[in-house]
């Protein structure tokens, strides 16, 4: 969970205090503002809802799906909100003729570094949380279980 809310405030961050998203007048920044707030509160709250499904089937792998989901529908919020709100992709009125197509693909790379990021990291987490789980749980069954008989004697 914790590394989906980053990836969300990494997100929301490009959108709102980066170029070009902050410079652009067509669609305006605000624009991309509101895109950001939705996935912020959309975002990890969907991923999680995802890591939850699949807890008991798959649960070292948690981490890893959550970091895999938060992204992607941060993407899909970004992705939609174009043709709901009637975006010309193609249009070349900011001050530096950047497209809204092309911000679309810079946040599109943004977001899979993410997710390839994510992926790596929740997988190595759940790795270690696999290998940690199996080295105590030898080492319980290890251990014998002290004997409340009294000694005869």
């Amino acid at each position: 969970m914790t590394g989906a809310v980053g990836q969300a405030v990494l997100l929301f961050h490009n959108l709102v205090n980066r170029y070009p998203y902050k410079m652009m007048s067509n669609p305006s920044h605000r624009f991309y503002e509101g895109i950001a707030y939705v996935g912020l509160v959309l975002a990890p709250l969907a991923a999680t809802f995802v890591g939850a499904i699949f807890l008991r089937r798959i649960p070292y792998c948690i981490a890893a799906l959550v970091c895999l989901a938060c992204p992607l529908i941060f993407l899909l919020v970004f992705a939609v909100a174009h043709p709901i709100l009637g975006v010309d992709m193609g249009n070349t009125s900011n001050f530096d003729h950047t497209t809204p197509a092309a911000a679309f693909v810079e946040f599109t790379e943004r977001a899979l570094k993410l997710v390839i990021a994510g992926v790596v990291i929740g997988a190595a987490c759940g790795l270690l949380a696999a290998f940690a789980f199996r080295v105590t749980e030898r080492r319980s069954a290890d251990r014998k279980p002290p004997s409340n008989l009294p000694h005869a004697s």
